[in-house]
């Protein structure tokens, strides 16, 4: 009974649907006497399109791949090219910038020789200038002067009052002829010359280190030039190694006005005292003194002074002509002595050895050398003074710092202490003032030919037919 029942609804089905249920669900398979629908399966030319699409994708993506593979292998090569190509850049980079620093120092040394040499010539010039020429040949005779107007005769005497009669006399010698009456004047014509004013007490002039000139301008004066030179630091002595040089001074080129009445004082430093020597190895040298001009008791421009070189190893910090340069460590180690600025003093280095250290600069002043025995009567002239040196050659002292508010430079250490360092310099703007500056060369750290120069002023003063 039951085969029948089944038999019958599987013929039923033929025609139409067939419907399975289960539990949670159903499903049916359809049949529409032409297509049939089984759900979860697609059709098959659908899919046999998309098994067509899946081939020709997968072709695609191999094809990407491989593509993928070759950027990569590309990036590769350039970031390896890339990184080639930054090192030769940083590496020429700082060949010029090496290049760059060297020549800048030469062109300083170069500027700094220059104004030395142009100095020395307006010296040469000057010299040459006040020397008494040759006596030149006799001129001839001048012609006969014109002969003047005869003078109008003078007028008759007034007739005298009559007298009494007096008694006959004897008979009287003969007079002696009367003198000629003197010629008439021809008439003078006056001529008034006005004065051309007082004659100008600020002239072109040099002025060598030692003392302070101080002159007040009877009249003013445009486009003034001066260039200053600040004194160069002393050398050490060494008996034993190579030594050091001290450092050049500042030079300062300054061109201003000067108003009539102006008070200009003009104070040039001297160079550091070179080191004393008591038997000892390797003292070191003094401070060079700063060079400034003022005006009514104001800094108008200043150079400062260089520092002196340590008894070995340490060369001296150079003199500004904007700020100080610091001293160099002579032995790599402690702290070295730092430059004056506009703004203070600087700083003193740190002996070597258990050593006292150097001073600071106090003021314009550069700081005294430390050590043992330092040779304090050394202070060199200035605006600011140079720091005094070491005398001993055993003396491990630092170097004194550099004169600030425009000064002069350090002392130097002896052994092997730190070397002096700069002092400041300053151009003030007043009056109209422009400055240019050369920070000299510090000094060789194995010996120079350059002696060490005392500082000067060279003032040019365009006054024309007034000065002569």
């Amino acid at each position: 009974m039951r085969l029948t029942c089944l038999a019958a609804g599987l013929a039923l089905a033929a025609a139409g649907d067939l419907k399975f249920t289960a539990k949670g669900g159903s499903t049916k398979i359809e049949w529409d006497g032409s297509k049939l629908t089984v759900p979860q399966h697609c059709r098959k030319e659908t899919c046999d399109s998309a098994a067509a699409t899946i081939a020709a994708l997968q072709a695609t993506d191999g094809a990407l791949r491989s593509e993928l593979h070759a950027l990569h292998a590309l990036v590769g090569t350039m970031s390896s090219q890339l990184s080639a190509l930054t090192e030769t850049h940083h590496e020429e980079h700082g060949n010029i910038a090496s290049a760059v620093a060297d020549n800048k120092g030469k062109l300083a040394a170069m500027e700094a020789e220059y104004l030395y040499a142009d100095a020395a010539l307006a010296d040469a010039i000057d010299t040459v200038t006040k020397l008494e020429g040759p006596k030149g040949d006799k001129g001839e005779k001048g012609d006969d002067g014109v002969a003047g107007e005869k003078g109008a005769a003078g007028a008759p005497g007034a007739d005298g009052a009559r007298g009494k009669d007096g008694a006959t006399g004897a008979t009287g010698a003969t007079g002696a002829t009367g003198a000629a009456g003197k010629d008439g004047k021809t008439p003078t014509t006056t001529t008034t010359t006005t004065a051309a004013g007082p004659a100008p007490t600020l002239r072109s002039a040099t002025f060598d280190c030692g003392s302070t000139k101080t002159i007040t301008s009877s009249t003013a004066h445009n486009g003034v030039k001066a260039v200053l030179f600040g004194g160069d630091g002393g050398h050490s002595i060494g008996h034993v190694y190579v030594c050091p040089t001290a450092a050049r001074g500042g030079i300062t080129t300054v061109t201003f006005d000067v108003l009539a009445g102006d008070v200009l004082s003009f104070t040039t430093g001297c160079k550091g005292f070179d080191a004393g020597n008591d038997g000892g190895r390797r003292p070191g040298g003094g401070g060079g003194g700063g060079t400034a001009i003022l005006i009514n008791g104001q800094p108008l421009a200043v150079a400062g002074g260089g520092g002196g070189s340590a008894g070995c190893y340490g060369r001296g910090g150079p003199g500004g002509g904007a700020n100080g340069g610091i001293g160099h460590a002579s032995y790599a180690s402690g702290v070295e002595s730092t430059g004056g600025s506009q703004s203070g003093p600087g700083r003193g280095a740190h002996g070597d050895r258990g050593e006292p250290n150097g001073a600071s600069g106090s003021g314009h002043d550069g700081g005294m050398a430390g050590g043992l025995d330092v040779f304090s009567a050394t202070r060199s002239f200035g605006f600011g003074r140079g720091g005094g040196s070491t005398r001993r050659g055993g003396d491990c002292g630092g170097g004194g710092g550099g004169g600030g508010f425009f000064g002069g430079g350090g002392g130097a250490a002896g052994g092997h202490g730190h070397s002096g360092s700069g002092g400041s310099g300053h151009c003030s703007g007043m009056r109209g003032s422009t400055c240019s500056s050369t920070v000299s060369q510090s000094g060789s750290p194995s010996g120079s030919t350059v002696n060490p120069q005392n500082g000067r002023i060279v003032l040019t003063v365009n006054c024309g037919s007034r000065c002569t």
